[in-house]
Formats: C-alpha cells, structure tokens, sequence
C-alpha cells in the first residue's frame, strides 16, 4: 500500500489533475523535510517562501 492510502482515503491530502507526470500529489509545506531538520533557518525560510506561493 501507498503510505498516503489512509490520509486520501480520510480527505486529508487529495490527488491533484496536473498535466505534468508524477506530479499528481500536493504535499503540505510543513512536511517538505524530515522533523529533525525543520528548525534550520535555511528550511524555515524556504517554508515562508513557498507558504507565500501557494
């Protein structure tokens, strides 16, 4: 199974049409890297920057 079977299944993450392949999920911005990194300041301006995009 795909490990975001149960999180599509409960309406928290939905499979976006996008004409580009392997491109079909929208991951939130929070979750781009793993937790033990997410306090370095490189990854914390880059989760402001791509919360000003979206």
């Amino acid at each position: 199974d795909h490990v975001a079977v149960e999180a599509v299944e409960n309406g928290r993450l939905v499979k976006l049409p996008l004409e580009f392949e392997e491109m079909g999920w929208q991951a939130n911005v929070d979750v781009l890297q793993h937790q033990r990194h997410s306090n370095l300041a490189v990854f914390k301006v880059l989760r402001h920057l791509l919360r000003n995009l979206l």
